[in-house]
């Protein structure tokens, strides 16, 4: 199902494309679906692992010749110059984007080039839908979805 599931992100980000978007992040990579899927269509994905529990998950994508590393954005900067990447993306990855002022989504922000794109796909975004399937409410995901898309209006994100 990822290479359905970037179709449709390109029909969001024509620079996908069109060669505009030449580097991506996928933070809390899993298998590193994604960012196989990406190099695939030419656009160099580096996979993020975002808690040292997860070192079976960079090895795994490593093995799949996938770049791939172990970083914990919430305790160190990222090994990144700002503005490396003209893509991040989480899909379901469970970092707690708004937690600790959002810090996290600040190092993301530091990475990416100014235009460059967020994808969020997976809690809170689509919560009237989906949130059953998350194990919670409709109200708390109401409220992660609105103090998120504060946070995001705060550092000047096009949403």
């Amino acid at each position: 199902g990822v290479g359905a599931y970037v179709d449709l992100m390109e029909d969001l980000i024509p620079g996908m494309k069109d060669g505009t978007i030449r580097t991506a992040i996928d933070t809390g990579c899993g298998v590193a679906s994604w960012g196989g899927d990406l190099l695939d269509r030419g656009i160099l994905t580096v996979s993020l692992a975002p808690r040292d529990n997860h070192e079976t998950q960079v090895q795994f994508a490593l093995e799949r010749g996938i770049p791939a590393i172990l970083g914990i954005i919430s305790t160190q900067r990222l090994p990144f110059p700002s503005n490396a990447f003209d893509m991040a993306h989480c899909s379901r990855c469970l970092i707690p984007w708004t937690e600790f002022g959002g810090i996290y989504l600040m190092e993301i922000h530091r990475i990416l080039r100014p235009g460059g794109f967020w994808v969020l796909s997976g809690p809170p975004v689509n919560y009237e839908n989906r949130w059953r399937g998350w194990n919670t409410t409709v109200e708390e995901q109401r409220s992660d979805y609105e103090k998120l898309e504060e946070l995001l209006i705060s550092m000047c994100f096009k949403l």
